[in-house]
């Protein structure tokens, strides 16, 4: 081994696996030892990192250390114990060695007392035996805790390690099945604990609060949401995705319009997918979803099993989870409806062509052409005579040939929406079985809740218009009466003519005539009324802020007792400086901003307006997919060759015409279990 540089430095390296784990204990034993072999490192040479011992080469504190190993700046690494070194098998354990000893750098086990880079016999057998020891090790810690983690959910249906899905809190049961506490969170990490009493009674908890540790005897269930809004969220997903057909996109957007959030987040479509896809939401735990282990694994039956290989797979197939039913209080009663939603969101994943754009051509996706197999495509075509504007679903494959200019077997082979509607419900009626078009409950309280909300602004910003006019006028009129001398009906007057100028309703000079105030020293005295109300804000503004200022500095140096009334005080002076903000600019641009705000209200309330019938359209064509898969439409193709008309010339030279009757005994339904009726065409 090369011999140990003089300008090298002696370190340490301490491994935890956890950041939970505390590592001051491992880091007095190892000084004791230190102190024990007459050694002393500084503090500035301690290599602290937190990683499993499979995965410590890719930890940053490891890789620095072998850098200055690399660069032979490093004489020996002092560890604990062998297993604090780690390594993912034994491979890279005479890896790491074969790279210390090239450098020149010892690995000295303090607990063995022993150099590990040394290559006699004896060194090498027991690094053999100890690298294998702590493979047994871990193997039996792996096995071990999944088996424990598996047989108790099998036991009692514990909901598994892990967050709360949004809309759920979490009661605690002891064994005997006393409940212990609720958690209720308001974010993914935090919430408020609800404490039992003996007769079960909740009395709340400290708020803001991680969830707290249980016994490992304990049993974890999800209980509903205590704020409302989540649950809420969570059922006009399902309603708004399965009953009215909304991307998920869309439903996000239209959850934030609504006022809607996750938490204290936005809702994003990822969110909306997650919430779509989790089976708590229909009341079951499914354990195992997510593919972890590094060493071992279960089967379908619960036993746990060595891991073969890594997966490339994130998460296991149903089928390989262990699943328990009615394991808490859903939030979607109706398990059909959890079950369409999957059976949507498979079906998204596997095909191109989703919901028509269009609500206007939601029965789009149902029909097909039996001649060429193409999905019939939605258009609106005007009468040339009438200019009635009229849904008509065309052949794809005729319509693609028609803009790529070149051709195809099929013609204009198409029915019209109010055709291809009358069909489907001919059919229901034929087999006796009706179209659900009850709207959805979920998708109304959305839209209400938009509308609810333009309203709130909308009546805000018309208190704040009255309240501000209110005040600018008085000023305005004590202006005058100060300057002027006017008074009586000449003031009254004058009143009304600023309520008009800031109504935004224009003035003239002939409005003036016979007051001792004209047009000019109207606006004149509006902008200096303006400009001294201006500057008294901004001097109180300047006072207030001073004054929460030194409240914020006293505020570490007084008593909880002291903090309540300062934090009352607080609160008054942030409302008074927001207030001051507000009338530390001029009122003619505050009321300017307000008129633009109450016009963009009006233009969301008549959009969403307009949104109502294209909602009604998706939730209809959502209730006839329900029902039917795809229909299969068949045409009789009839040639009408071209008649000479004496009076009227012929434009082009083409031999006649095709015609396209549709063929209704030969219709093939696919319903949406699949069963198949009709006549090959």
């Amino acid at each position: 081994m090369a011999k140990k540089s003089n300008r090298r430095s002696d370190c340490v390296f301490i491994r935890k696996s956890t950041q939970s784990q505390d590592e001051q204990g491992q880091i007095a034993n190892v000084q004791n030892m230190l102190r024990e072999q007459g050694v002393s490192v500084p503090a500035r040479n301690w290599f602290v990192g937190t990683v499993s011992r499979r995965k410590v080469s890719k930890n940053a504190d490891f890789a620095r250390l072998m850098d200055l190993i690399e660069a032979d700046q490093i004489g020996t690494v002092y560890i604990e114990s062998q297993d604090r070194w780690g390594s993912a098998d034994r491979k890279e354990l005479f890896h790491l060695l074969y790279i210390l000893e090239q450098h020149g750098t010892r690995l000295f086990d303090l607990r063995a007392k022993k150099d590990l880079t040394e290559s006699d016999f004896a060194t090498e057998m027991l690094t053999i035996v100890g690298s294998l020891k702590s493979e047994k090790e871990l193997q039996d810690i792996s096995y071990r805790s999944l088996r424990t983690r598996v047989n108790n959910f099998r036991d009692n249906g514990s909901w598994p390690t892990g967050t709360h899905p949004f809309g759920y809190g979490k009661a605690c049961y002891a064994p005997d099945g006393r409940l212990l506490w609720v958690f209720q969170p308001i974010s993914r990490s935090r919430g408020q604990v609800f404490y039992a009493d003996a007769t079960g009674k909740l009395a709340p908890g400290p708020e803001n609060i991680k969830i707290p540790r249980k016994d490992k005897r304990d049993r974890i269930v999800l209980v509903p949401s205590n704020n409302a809004r989540f649950i809420e969220a969570v059922r006009m997903i399902f309603d708004l995705y399965v009953r009215a057909g909304m991307s998920r996109r869309a439903i996000s957007k239209a959850l934030n319009d609504a006022g809607y959030k996750f938490y204290e987040m936005r809702f994003t479509h990822p969110l909306v997918t997650n919430i779509l896809v989790n089976p708590a939401y229909v009341g079951d735990t499914h354990f195992g979803k997510r593919l972890s282990g590094e060493l071992h694994t279960f089967d379908p039956n619960g036993i746990v099993v060595a891991l073969k290989k890594s997966s490339e797979k994130r998460f296991r197939d149903e089928e390989e989870r262990i699943v328990r039913t009615g394991t808490h209080e859903p939030l979607i009663e109706d398990r059909k409806t959890w079950e369409m939603a999957q059976e949507k969101i498979a079906d998204e994943r596997k095909r191109t062509s989703h919901s028509p754009r269009n609500p206007a051509y939601y029965l789009k996706q149902l029909f097909r052409c039996g001649h060429c197999g193409k999905n019939l495509t939605g258009r609106t075509e005007s009468d040339r005579r009438t200019g009635k504007r009229t849904v008509v679903y065309v052949c794809g494959t005729y319509i693609a040939g028609r803009c790529n200019g070149h051709p195809v077997d099929c013609g204009y082979q198409s029915i019209t929406h109010e055709e291809a509607e009358r069909l489907l419900l001919d059919k229901l009626d034929s087999i006796g079985q009706q179209l659900d078009e009850e709207a959805s409950r979920h998708s109304k309280l959305a839209f209400d809740e938009r509308l609810k909300l333009i309203g709130i602004r909308g009546e805000a910003a018309f208190d704040a218009f009255v309240a501000w006019v209110a005040q600018g006028v008085e000023a305005l009129l004590d202006y005058f009466e100060a300057t002027y001398q006017v008074s009586g009906d000449d003031l009254e007057k004058l009143g009304e003519l600023a309520n008009r100028f800031y109504e935004g309703l224009g003035l003239h000079e002939t409005q003036f005539d016979g007051l001792k105030v004209d047009l000019e020293k109207f606006t004149k005295a509006i902008r200096t009324v303006e400009s001294v109300a201006v500057a008294k804000a901004e001097g109180q503004l300047v006072a207030l802020e001073e004054e929460y200022r030194r409240y914020t500095i006293n505020w570490v140096k007084a008593t909880e007792m002291q903090q309540s009334i300062m934090r009352e005080e607080m609160d008054r002076l942030e409302i008074e400086i927001e207030d001051a903000k507000r009338r530390a600019v001029r009122l003619s641009e505050r009321v300017e901003r307000l008129v633009k705000e109450e016009h963009r209200l009006i233009r969301e309330r008549r959009q969403l307006i307009a949104e109502y019938p294209t909602m009604a359209a998706r939730e209809r064509g959502e209730a006839f997919r329900r029902i039917f898969k795809t229909v299969t439409l068949f045409w009789k193709r009839v040639f009408h060759p071209a008649v000479e008309n004496p009076t009227k010339p012929r434009k082009t030279n083409r031999p006649g015409r095709y015609s396209f009757e549709l063929q209704q005994d030969q219709i093939i339904w696919v319903f949406a279990d699949t069963t198949e009726t009709g006549d090959s065409w």
